[in-house]
């Protein structure tokens, strides 16, 4: 037995999981009575959101004392507070019963903050992670990277673990909105990148934030060696030392090589006294020639940064990734594509419907956005991925509705399913804890297909209510256009 799906199960199979694009059917016979097929219809691409310049934001980084965005008054609830420097751009702020870091330039992409609750401060968009007495409040400065307020709480509820990072992301609006005074510390003038890039050859834009042993603006990692920066105390023991440019190198052998020295002191009272560097290179003997040319750098001026970028922060209203439009809400890789939908005539009729959707899935959507907006709201946005489908998202991404049509069913050969009668059609439906299948036989060898996949999306919380409207929502569909 051949068992094949249909377009609905094809679509959830590429987007729901992100694992890449679904491999299509074996190609069935026309069905009786459908017209010859048409040709492919194209639309123009809609524009896709353009990153900002990493050398810039790592530029307009660099010159923000962390500090700043840490400012006691701004959360009370602290009571007596202690500010520690844990390296050029590294700050954190110990009250009784809290600790706050003000983390500059961390790693999360579209796909990681895909699920993360999303909100806006001042006009600023953030995300906030929650766990337990913990949370993390994420404001982004570009698709990849993010300033980062965590917070971990002692005796508070879980819904209020975010009281105080909320408040500092808040208060942090108006010092990323221009320049400021940079902070007067020993390598505030450097970022880990700034190094990296001087003693590889490369642009700063070919590199990422982060790494070696410090994360953020601090540390930074290229395709064949890893740089950061921290504040701590003097070098461990070591079993393996050198002497590279009159200093003591440690040395750290496996599989690649980590080099570690003291730079000097940092100003700052112990632990976080002396100025720490890393580099992890493939081979110690690459590795000491790198450090040589950064303990040459760092001994001396800063170098000239590129212009700015002010406000660093992304406005509640500025893309935070490369998908256009409502494609963003939906959870793909990078390979697979995805368009919002362009506004087309809706055909009439089971097998046109068919024949012009094989030609232009956008169809799918024009007949079946009215009845989605109107049973379900107009917070799902339709956009088109492949085949003939349309897939509804919505920004708290706690429902997902795919509407496909195609000459098969993807529950033809499966038992336990509920006969219900959908506009005096035949139907099949399947019913589970999270997602909900509805195929009708349109007649002519058609089948229109409806999926309701629910997760916890950006809240956290499971809301399968929606499911009372999977029928209304076909039985519109059909009555009107089938």
């Amino acid at each position: 037995m051949n068992v094949r799906l249909g377009p609905v199960a094809l679509v959830l199979a590429g987007l729901l999981s992100a694992c890449g694009p679904a491999e299509k059917p074996e190609a069935s016979p026309q069905p009786t009575g459908t017209p010859a097929g048409l040709p492919s219809v194209s639309h123009p691409k809609a524009a896709v959101p353009k990153d900002r310049d990493l050398a810039r934001v790592v530029s307009t980084l660099t010159g923000i004392d962390a500090c700043r965005l840490l400012d006691p008054t701004k959360a009370p609830s602290l009571g007596k507070a202690t500010i520690s420097r844990t390296g050029p751009h590294g700050c954190e702020i110990e009250g009784q019963h809290a600790l706050i870091r003000a983390e500059l330039g961390a790693w999360g992409d579209r796909s990681k903050r895909f699920g993360w609750e999303l909100g806006e401060v001042r006009g600023a968009r953030i995300y906030r992670q929650r766990f337990d007495d913990e949370c993390t409040v994420w404001m982004p400065v570009s698709f990849d990277y993010s300033i980062r307020f965590f917070s971990s709480t002692k005796f508070t509820r879980p819904e209020s673990a975010c009281r105080e990072a909320d408040a500092f992301a808040a208060a942090a609006v108006a010092v990323l909105t221009k320049a400021g005074t940079p902070a007067h510390v020993p390598l505030a003038g450097w970022s880990g990148c700034a190094v990296l890039s001087a003693i590889l050859g490369q642009p700063v834009g070919s590199l990422q934030l982060g790494g070696a042993s410090s994360d953020f603006v601090d540390g930074c990692s290229g395709r064949t060696a890893s740089l950061g920066i921290w504040y701590g105390t003097g070098l461990k023991a070591f079993k393996k030392t050198l002497r590279i440019g009159g200093r003591t190198v440690g040395v750290d052998e496996y599989k690649e090589c980590s080099l570690t020295w003291d730079q000097g002191l940092s100003g700052q009272p112990a632990p976080n006294d002396r100025i720490r560097v890393d580099i992890t290179a493939p081979t110690c003997a690459a590795g000491q020639q790198l450090v040589k040319k950064a303990q040459t750098l760092l001994a001396g001026p800063a170098p000239k940064r590129a212009p700015a970028q002010y406000p660093l922060y992304l406005r509640a209203d500025e893309p935070d990734s490369p998908r256009p439009g409502a494609c963003v809400d939906l959870n793909l890789d990078d390979r697979t594509p995805c368009q919002p939908y362009v506004p087309v005539d809706a055909p009439n009729g089971a097998a046109e419907i068919l024949r012009r959707a094989k030609a232009d899935p956008n169809v799918v959507c024009a007949v079946s956005t009215a009845a989605v907006g109107r049973l379900l709201g107009a917070g799902l946005q339709p956009v088109t991925t492949r085949d003939e489908s349309c897939t509804y998202v919505e920004q708290t991404h706690r429902l997902q509705v795919v509407v496909g049509i195609g000459n098969q069913s993807s529950l033809a050969y499966q038992s336990d399913l509920q006969s219900p009668k959908i506009a005096g059609r035949e139907a099949k439906l399947k019913t589970g804890a999270t997602e909900n299948v509805l195929v009708v036989d349109c007649g002519q060898g058609v089948f229109l297909e409806l999926d309701f996949a629910f997760s916890k999306g950006r809240t956290g919380r499971l809301d399968t209510t929606r499911t009372k409207d999977l029928q209304p929502l076909a039985t519109e569909i059909v009555s009107q256009f089938f």
